[in-house]
Order: C-alpha cells, then sequence, then structure tokens
C-alpha cells in the first residue's frame, strides 16, 4: 500500500528486530494491512542519517501515527529518539515565520504508542523495582502529543516480553491488530 493512500504510519524502532519477540509480533500482526505504512527506522537509516523531509511528508499523509518500539532503559531506542529530534520540529510553537496551513501541521492527527517491555507490568508500581506505573515513563510521548496538537491515544503495552509464551504474544498482537482496525474504522467515520 502506498503512503498517499494509507491513514496509519507506523514509525517501527527495534535495534535488534531478528531477535525481538513482543515487537516483531506487534509489527507481524499489521504488515497486511492496507491502510498502514511501516517505516521501520534501523533498516531505513542504519547510519542515522535521516531524511527529514520524506518522513515530514509522511506525517503530513497520515491522520495515526504509531511509535512501535521496545523501552530501553525507560526509553524509546536511539534512532527513534533521534527521529523525533530531527522530525518533529516543524510542529514547534517557536518555528519563526511559520503560517498558513503549515502552522500546525499535526494538529489533529492522533499519536498512539506500542511498546514492549522485560519486566512485569506489577513491578511498575510504587512497590515494585520500577518504583512507578509504566504510563509514567511514557508521559515523554504525550507531551510531545501535547505539543504537537496531536490526539494522545492510550499506549498498548506489552509486558515481560522475553518470558511469554509465543501464543500469548500472539493473542496481543491479534489484540493490537484489532484495536488498530478499530482506530482506522473510527477514521473512516469520522
Amino acid at each position: 500500500m502506498t503512503a498517499a493512500s494509507s491513514r496509519a504510519l507506523v514509525i517501527y524502532a527495534h535495534p535488534r528486530h531478528q531477535t525481538s519477540r513482543a515487537c516483531r509480533q506487534l509489527l507481524a500482526a499489521i504488515s497486511d494491512l492496507d491502510e498502514v505504512t511501516i517505516r521501520d527506522l534501523y533498516e531505513e537509516y542504519p547510519d542515522f542519517h535521516i531524511n527529514i523531509g520524506h518522513e515530514q511528508s509522511l506525517l503530513r499523509n497520515h491522520q495515526l501515527v504509531i511509535f512501535l518500539f521496545p523501552l530501553y532503559w525507560y526509553s524509546a531506542p536511539s534512532l527513534l529518539k533521534e527521529w523525533q529530534d530531527r522530525v518533529l520540529n516543524f510542529a514547534l510553537d517557536e518555528v519563526p515565520g511559520r503560517a498558513g496551513p503549515e502552522q500546525d501541521p499535526l494538529q489533529g492527527r492522533m499519536l498512539w504508542i506500542a511498546t514492549s517491555v522485560g519486566a512485569s507490568f506489577s513491578s511498575f508500581s510504587a512497590e515494585g523495582g520500577n518504583r512507578y506505573p509504566l504510563e509514567q515513563y511514557l508521559l515523554p510521548y504525550e507531551q510531545t502529543a501535547r505539543v504537537c496538537r496531536m490526539a494522545w491515544q492510550t499506549p498498548f503495552m506489552v509486558c515481560q516480553a522475553r518470558r511469554k509464551p509465543e501464543s500469548v504474544l500472539q493473542r496481543q498482537a491479534q489484540s493490537f491488530r484489532s484495536i488498530l482496525l478499530g482506530k482506522l474504522q473510527a477514521l473512516d467515520n469520522a
């Protein structure tokens, strides 16, 4: 499916895709959807030289933006962070002289995070080893959505990604697919 006819843009960032269990399953579950454009950042930009204009054009042409990545040390893999730093600048208020249709280039789009973590969900609590709920580690992405005037979507999270049986990961991947299809249907009905 070409980007021009897609509704959802998946920005996939996993530096070790072949060894991934959860993110690879999530990606596989949606890779056949006609309304989805998938950008594998580590495949596309192994040298970290991001084509900023092309990526910004893709953002302009999609209504739903999905960041799909494993949470490493409470953050995204480095190439996704680089992509955000370089590509999202065109959506900031501080850009001098911006006017007309580019005033708010991402306004009205949705940002949805799909992430995996190795730890259990219960470890993300005041009593757990990670001290805070997992959602709190995703607050920078929620703030990114706010600054870019995008609608924040409830994150999709897979915990214990390295320990779960394959059948459980497959069910979670199908759940991810179903939720995405529901979001695409809602866009069609809007």
